[in-house]
């Protein structure tokens, strides 16, 4: 009988391994595809980070912009709303008007 059990005994651990191998490898194949998912999700937000950051930098340029506008058309109506007539030469018998 004790051959009969060395045989079973090995085929046992064959099998064993073999199960083991399988369970290993399934293991492995779950950590690879947690590990890209994790990447693809990295990638993902600083993607959309970079997205968002550059968006926000146009805004304030663009918001920057508008500012200056805004303040330089106030200039100019001012100037020539109040400035521009006192300046003028004027010409002589001319009035001016209310």
């Amino acid at each position: 009988m004790g051959a009969l059990e060395d045989f079973l005994g090995g085929i046992g651990s064959i099998v064993s391994g073999f199960i083991n191998s399988i369970l290993a490898l399934i293991d492995g194949t779950v950590q690879v595809i947690q590990n890209v998912i994790f990447a693809l999700i990295t990638l993902f937000t600083s993607l959309l980070h970079a997205v968002f950051s550059l968006f926000g930098n146009f805004i304030t340029f663009i918001l920057g912009n508008i500012t200056v506008l805004v303040i330089l058309a106030i200039g100019w109506f001012a100037y020539t709303q109040f400035f521009a007539e006192s300046t003028r030469a004027k010409r002589p018998g001319t009035k001016k008007r209310a």
